[in-house]
């Protein structure tokens, strides 16, 4: 038989008998270690909980600002971010937000009045057909615009009319007349969008009811849509009636295709007189004139184009321009790339009339 073996089992060094000095450092040893451990777990408790609650704020403070941003955008026909903005040389008052403005609500023209006024002014043309005035339009030279701007004022006359914009904001407006057609337009709008570049269009009534999609469209892309009357007339060749009826059959007409009643108006040519311009008022809308005209509606080349606009321009230019010129359209990618090189925006007429505005009201 094996004889059994006996296994003596070590204590741990801690617990082997030793002296009594020896004992109590072990024990001592044994607690301090244990006391290390416990303060860095608190430690590292403490530092994970401060951790989530810098991370829970940043996040809360993102999602709100986040929320307030959509609840802010959702405002109808906001298309810009209220700002600190202030109006160049006029104080440190900021710009209020930029909403797209609308004429008053004014009752569509009745059905009886519209058919009238169509007959009479289908008598006219057979009449005088002069001043019905083709695409390919005289306009009014720019400087008898502003011999007549300069002349109201010293007559004391106040009207909602706007030659320029702010003259120490360095802005431009681009401006589009006598369209929409169906040929050309959407080529002019996607050249637009390809350009990050907001235009407005002066529309005549009759094109407009022959094309509506396109105002739908240059509404949905962030122009602003105006008056042009309905049938492109000489105004200060008809009765202040007939060009109140004018004006409203073309509002009318606008707002049909896109749903937005413009406070914008442009008289064909540039031609108009003070009842012209009451008569506008009195539809609620503000007369729109231009400081810069290159005669494109006459094709006269497109180095002569660019060079007469690049010759001129300056602050709150509001220049004039035809919808469905060729070489107008060829231009415009080297003369909006030539005058952002020299520090330049374009900007809509809502945008240029508000930046008057709060200049004139920064002045008082």
């Amino acid at each position: 038989m094996v004889a059994p073996v006996s296994i003596t089992r070590k204590s741990p060094p801690c617990q082997r008998k030793r002296g009594k000095n020896q004992e109590r450092i072990c024990r001592f040893g044994s607690f301090r270690s244990k006391e290390i451990i416990s303060i860095n777990a608190q430690v590292c408790s403490l530092a994970h909980t401060l951790v989530f609650l810098i991370v829970g704020i940043i996040v809360g403070i993102i999602v709100g600002i986040v929320i307030c941003i959509r609840r802010f955008c959702r405002a109808k026909f906001t298309f810009a971010l209220a700002g600190l903005v202030l109006a160049a040389g006029a104080g440190a008052r900021p710009l209020p937000p930029l909403v797209r403005p609308t004429a008053p609500s004014v009752a569509p023209v009745p059905v009886k009045q519209a058919r009238q006024h169509l007959a009479v002014m289908r008598a006219i043309r057979r009449e005088k057909p002069e001043i019905f005035r083709p695409t390919a339009e005289p306009m009014t030279p720019v400087r008898e615009i502003r011999a007549k701007d300069a002349l109201e004022k010293a007559r004391g006359l106040e009207f909602a009319k706007i030659v320029r914009g702010d003259p120490n904001r360095k802005e431009v407006a681009l401006t589009f007349d006598d369209g929409p057609h169906p040929s050309f337009t959407p080529r002019l709008l996607d050249l637009l969008k390809t350009l990050n570049l907001k235009a407005t269009f002066f529309m005549v009534g009759e094109k407009v009811d022959e094309a509506p999609y396109l105002v739908a469209r240059m509404v949905q892309e962030g122009h602003d849509v105006a008056n042009h009357t309905y049938h492109h007339v000489n105004l200060t060749k008809i009765t202040p009636d007939l060009v109140e009826t004018e004006i409203r059959l073309d509002n009318d007409a606008i707002r049909r295709a896109c749903g937005l009643q413009p406070v914008y108006f442009r008289p064909p040519g540039g031609q108009y007189d003070d009842e012209t311009v009451r008569v506008a008022e009195k539809v609620g809308m503000t007369t729109v004139l231009w400081t810069d005209d290159p005669a494109d509606y006459v094709s006269p080349g497109e180095a002569v184009i660019e060079s007469r606009l690049l010759g001129h321009v300056r602050n709150g230019a509001v220049i004039l321009l035809h919808d469905g010129i060729e070489q107008t359209f060829a231009i415009l990618p080297d003369f909006v790339a030539r005058l952002r090189a020299q520090g330049y925006h374009f900007v809509t007429m809502t945008e240029l009339a508000q930046h008057l505005e709060a200049t004139r009201l920064a002045k008082r």
